[in-house]
């Protein structure tokens, strides 16, 4: 019986994992159809030289004007199905179905700009002006659709476009007005009664398709903001740390502080430049990609922040943007680590390298530097000897000033070095870092 009872347990769990792969699989392909559906939409126009958030836009207006395309030929279609179709009905749908086709050929152009306009300005017109002289006023609730199109264009103009938007949003309640207010003051000569048919489309076509249309269009806008926040944001991270990067969304423009108890890490990678004139440069730059990554990796474990890397050195630090009480033991065990992951790295690329790193403690200024290509960066005469315990260091090892050894106490072994001569400091006292001391 248990074992029947576990078979048939088995067989459910099966079947469960065969149905969620059924799931996974459908919703793939229903995503791979959509894609390819999109595509040619989406490339529209994109031959011009746009902005990121040029070109984003160009995208959505070409997924609403295709979209607001095939609801124009669905309401045809019902016309015809319904016996609805009158002459001056079915110019309507031509002349809307004609409006779309121009936006988009002036996006193909690459008249972005003007497609803007006309969709911004000519939607709300073209169908005041047809409602008011089919009907004599609005029988569809048509200022939900004119509001949906005053909603994307505060989505299409950008914050030099203040004065066409503006334009877009005033012509949008001019015309709901004109509908509002108009048949309440005069008697305007309907072409068309709305009879049981036309009743019938407003009722399960009109506004249903309309409520659908806004909510695809809002979901299409948002989903497109989201998408180019979390790209944005994750450009600002990859070259600034996250509360910095913080800041300057928030709205600050200049950073610039002091910071007491940093720790600067040096690292020089010894014989790269050497390597360099004897291998392809697919090979040197993956050589130096897979040595960094794993400095990345060891300065995210040690609460180390990268500051930059040039040529073949690497710059690191502790007790910045933000204070730690254990910058020195921190930036001690990142260096420590990374002469252990280069040893690593050589063994695995099967090639000889070594690397000098220098470490010193004191007050830094930091800040960000740049308008289009920001740079977090430290400056300050800790940085400079941090700088100099690495030129004047040897190779594979980990040299020290006295500030950090004092710094460190009796928590990591040391090797004295004596004083040496600093260029730009004179004597100064020095040590090796040899390893952590094991907790008492």
């Amino acid at each position: 019986m248990q074992y029947a009872s576990g078979l048939s347990l088995t067989q459910s769990m099966k079947t469960k994992r065969s149905d969620e792969d059924s799931n996974k699989s459908a919703n793939g392909a229903w995503s791979v159809f959509l894609q390819r559906l999109l595509r040619p939409i989406d490339r529209i126009g994109q031959q011009g030289n746009f902005r990121p958030k040029e070109r984003r836009r160009l995208i959505i207006v070409n997924r609403m004007i295709s979209l607001f395309g095939l609801c124009l030929l669905i309401r045809q279609a019902l016309l015809l199905i319904l016996g609805a179709d009158q002459g001056m009905l079915s110019l309507a749908g031509i002349s809307l179905l004609a409006f779309c086709a121009s936006i988009l050929l002036l996006n193909a152009c690459g008249q972005f700009f003007w497609g803007k306009i006309l969709l911004s300005y000519g939607t709300p017109i073209l169908m005041t002006g047809w409602l008011l002289y089919l009907y004599g006023y609005d029988p569809a609730d048509t200022w939900m659709t004119i509001t949906g199109f005053m909603m994307i264009s505060l989505v299409l103009f950008g914050a030099r476009e203040r004065t066409y938007l503006a334009g877009a949003l005033l012509t949008g309640v001019a015309c709901m007005l004109v509908l509002a207010l108009l048949p309440r003051f005069m008697t305007l000569p309907g072409k068309y009664p709305v009879g049981p048919e036309l009743t019938f489309m407003i009722e399960w076509f009109f506004s249903p398709v309309i409520f659908c249309f806004m909510a695809i269009v809002a979901r299409m806008i948002y989903r497109n903001s989201v998408l180019a926040e979390a790209r944005a944001d994750q450009l600002l991270l990859n070259v600034l740390p996250e509360p910095i990067a913080d800041r300057l969304k928030e709205g600050e423009q200049y950073i610039a502080e002091r910071h007491s108890g940093v720790s600067i890490i040096f690292v020089d990678i010894v014989g790269f430049t050497e390597l360099s004139s004897k291998l392809r440069p697919s090979e040197l730059v993956t050589i130096l990609d897979s040595i960094f990554r794993r400095f990345d990796l060891i300065c995210e474990r040690y609460g180390a922040e990268k500051i930059k890397t040039i040529g073949d050195g690497y710059m690191a630090a502790t007790g910045v943007p933000e204070a730690d009480p254990d910058h020195a033991a921190n930036a001690a065990r990142t260096a420590l680590a990374f002469c252990e992951s280069l040893e690593n790295s050589v063994e695995r690329h099967g090639i000889r390298l070594t690397i000098r790193v220098g470490v010193h403690t004191g007050t830094v200024v930091a800040g960000v530097i740049g308008e289009k290509k920001f740079i977090y960066d430290l400056w300050g005469d800790t940085v400079n000897v941090a700088s100099r315990m690495e030129s004047h260091g040897e190779v594979g090892r980990v040299h020290i000033s006295k500030e950090l050894r004092d710094e460190l106490g009796s928590g990591f072994s040391v090797e004295a070095r004596g004083e040496i001569e600093v260029k730009g400091k004179g004597l100064m006292e020095t040590f090796f870092l040899l390893e952590e001391n094991a907790a008492p």
